[in-house]
């Protein structure tokens, strides 16, 4: 379980129900999500409701995707750096950061979120910030994988 925090307030929540699945709980709703495919890589996002289609964002090798929101401005979530533990979403039309995602390496599943300016003009954030803590619990189980641990 993941819990999301915006200072001492608690914003939603992120439940894993195994490897590549994922429920999460904010004011806005109930997502799942579920990681999909092996050569075509990307995750499925749901609302639990049923009243939106299902969002799906595009993956390759190298962890970075696409993604086309709702309101059909495309994102792409972009690693930063090479230290494999910053990441973040952009608008694809101009780079611009929308929400970056840090892992503090403190705890398993401390990220610190950064919401950046670009995110007011978002009608709903609550999907993207779901999708970010589930794509960085992914990143660090990968790597554990991979690092044997």
């Amino acid at each position: 379980m993941a819990w999301l925090f915006d200072g001492d307030t608690c914003v939603g929540s992120l439940g894993f129900g195994g490897y590549g699945r994922a429920s999460g709980l904010t004011s806005c709703g109930v997502w799942h999500l579920h990681r999909r495919g092996v050569l075509h890589l990307g995750v499925q996002m749901a609302p639990a409701d049923g009243r939106h289609p299902p969002m799906l964002m595009r993956q390759g090798e190298s962890f970075d995707g696409a993604l086309d929101l709702p309101d059909g401005e495309p994102v792409e979530w972009r690693a930063l750096g090479t230290a494999g533990d910053a990441w973040a979403f952009r608008r694809a039309k101009d780079g611009a950061p929308v929400l970056t995602f840090r892992s503090t390496g403190l705890l398993p599943a401390e990220t610190i979120v950064e919401v950046e300016p670009a995110a007011r003009a978002l009608a709903d954030p609550a999907p993207l910030l779901m999708l970010g803590a589930f794509l960085v619990r992914l990143a660090v189980d990968d790597n554990d994988v991979i690092a044997g641990g």
